[in-house]
């Protein structure tokens, strides 16, 4: 299948069965929250200030359960890439304490889905621009190809854009964060489709606020953050769409989920409801207390960048 983007209205003969396979993204990546913080006020989730020494010991529950489910697990240092960025970047980046939201690397960048390849991010807010080149500094020292946006098209790397699991397929979330354009330069950079959802509810800025794709056949879905037709949409590509209440999902970040190994999913705790639907559908659910990210909008999907 060539590359192509979608939108809420796409094609009712695209069937992600049809698009090539991937191998299981396996690698867990992971930024040390050595300066987080709440800081500044850049979506509706960011009121009053975390607590440094319990975010530090939610994460690294966080990081446990990954060591115990994931392939492998890497975890980067903020001084250590800011070495980096000193030593081989192509100016100087600001020191990690102006940057308290480097924790949720799921934003700064989309790796490829098969090749040692990397798009950055054009992030939509001054306050976190510069993580981008803390990322940049990694993967060129891990030996990666690293592409930048022609366009200057806001995106905001897998907060936003979702491989489809198992399929070289993405959906992607615009409207607040990423803008459309971005996914027509994705597209035809990485050859693959692209479904587009539209964004309607601030509170899910991001689409991994209000969408994590299970598996193959399954989405947990919060429907009040998309259009009717873009809900339909998601309904077209996976079989079941297990719907999670606003309440669970705008103050417990449930949706903000990740399926480790299509059996294993990771949650905020607190979340009965969703927990409930997922042992009804056939899933584990392992419920995590990221209380102090959630003061700065994030929960476990945000917390971790999944590398091929």
């Amino acid at each position: 299948m060539t590359a192509r983007v979608y939108t809420e209205t796409a094609d009712p003969d695209l069937r992600p069965e049809d698009v090539p396979r991937r191998p299981a993204h396996g690698t867990a990546l992971f930024v040390r929250p050595s300066h987080f913080q709440v800081l500044y006020r850049i979506n509706p989730h960011m009121t009053g200030r975390a607590d440094p020494a319990v975010a530090t010991e939610q994460w690294q529950t966080v990081v446990d359960v990954y060591d115990d489910y994931a392939t492998d697990v890497e975890v980067l240092d903020p001084s250590t890439l800011y070495e980096q960025t000193l030593r081989d970047g192509p100016k100087p980046a600001p020191a990690p304490e102006r940057l308290p939201d480097m924790v949720f690397c799921a934003n700064q960048s989309m790796p490829h889905p098969t090749e040692k390849r990397v798009l950055l991010s054009h992030m939509a807010t001054r306050e976190r621009m510069a993580e981008v080149e803390y990322l940049r500094a990694w993967y060129e020292s891990e030996g990666y190809a690293v592409e930048q946006l022609d366009t200057q098209a806001t995106f905001e790397g897998m907060g936003d854009a979702l491989w489809y699991p198992g399929r070289e397929l993405v959906v992607g979330g615009y409207g607040f964060r990423s803008e459309r354009r971005a996914y027509e330069e994705l597209s035809e950079r990485f050859d693959v489709p692209v479904v587009m959802l539209k964004l309607t509810l601030e509170d899910c800025y991001h689409l991994d606020v209000c969408l994590s794709l299970l598996d193959e056949e399954t989405a947990l879905l919060y429907p009040g953050a998309l259009t009717d037709a873009g809900v339909e949409t998601l309904q077209s590509l996976v079989d079941t769409v297990i719907e999670v209440p606003r309440e669970e999902a705008i103050e417990g970040f449930a949706c903000n989920a990740h399926s480790i190994d299509g059996q294993h999913v990771v949650l905020q705790r607190g979340n009965p409801e969703t927990v409930r639907k997922l042992h009804d559908h056939g899933f584990e659910p392992i419920e995590v207390d990221t209380s102090e990210f959630m003061k700065a909008g994030g929960s476990v999907f945000c917390m971790k960048l999944m590398l091929p």
